[in-house]
């Protein structure tokens, strides 16, 4: 399949994408989907897990050049993120981001709703929201909004 013609909210796994450079990319779970816009999930690409965003549809190319972009500006200003492994524009319009998998990573929101019960502003709480704050200010401090 290729990735243009993705569609529906849960597009069957795994999932196996041709690529125009000739690669296959497997999806194996869906991460976030926007129905015929946006599909994040959990790949195989080259023998290693990666983070992948496929965009399609009209905003594909808008969308796609906003995240290449955010990525490049993280990577430049030495803000410790996902590392950038590939990033193309199909020849249909749709386009595709792979970045390295993170494995066990904690979002902001998981953090939070394991202290969420605590009295308010709880040790925990503080910290949570200290690091949050902190990595913000940080990339602010970087010219990054």
């Amino acid at each position: 399949m290729k990735v243009s013609q993705l569609r529906g909210r849960v597009p069957q796994l795994p999932l196996s994408l041709e690529l125009d450079n000739g690669q296959t990319l497997i999806v194996e779970q869906w991460l976030r989907v926007l129905p015929e816009q946006r599909y994040v999930g959990k790949a195989q690409w080259q023998g290693r897990s990666v983070l992948v965003k496929l965009f399609v549809g009209s905003k594909a190319t808008r969308q796609f050049q906003r995240e290449l972009a955010g990525a490049e500006l993280l990577t430049e200003q030495k803000i410790t993120s996902a590392k950038l492994l590939d990033a193309q524009q199909q020849n249909d319009g749709s386009a595709y981001l792979l970045l390295e998998f993170i494995d066990n990573a904690q979002s902001l929101a998981d953090a939070w709703l394991q202290c969420s019960a605590d009295q308010p502003v709880s040790e925990r709480q503080t910290a949570v929201l200290g690091q949050a704050l902190t990595a913000v200010a940080q990339m602010h401090l970087r010219g990054l909004w």
